[in-house]
């Protein structure tokens, strides 16, 4: 709340190559960790201890993943105004004559 971070700022997408089918087996999955060189981590286990870091290395740290939210921010904004301009490109055309004609030729060509 205090950083005025949205959930979807904070979730973590699959990787796409993870993103098969789901009906993994228990051997399967740790399989696939051990391939990945990662290990489970058990409820029993300790955590590892607390790294402490003076304040300048910390605010080095949140200026980091900043940047990196707003780099994330930017680029959606940048996608969503490429694909208007794409969509406002295509009804125009679909205005035209010619631009339909070009756009029946396109999906013909495609197909």
């Amino acid at each position: 709340m205090d950083m005025k971070l949205t959930p979807d700022d904070l979730k973590v997408p699959a990787p796409k190559f993870y993103k098969g089918p789901f009906d993994m087996t228990q051997d399967e999955r740790f399989k696939v960790l051990k391939l990945l060189d990662a290990r489970p981590f058990a409820f029993d286990e300790k955590l590892p201890p607390e790294i402490h870091l003076d304040q300048s290395e910390a605010i080095r740290v949140i200026q980091a993943f900043e940047r990196g939210r707003q780099g994330k921010l930017r680029a959606k904004h940048m996608l969503d105004l490429k694909k208007k301009a794409i969509e406002a490109a295509r009804s125009e055309e679909s205005k035209d004559e010619k631009g339909m004609t070009n756009r029946a030729a396109f999906i013909i060509q495609r197909l």
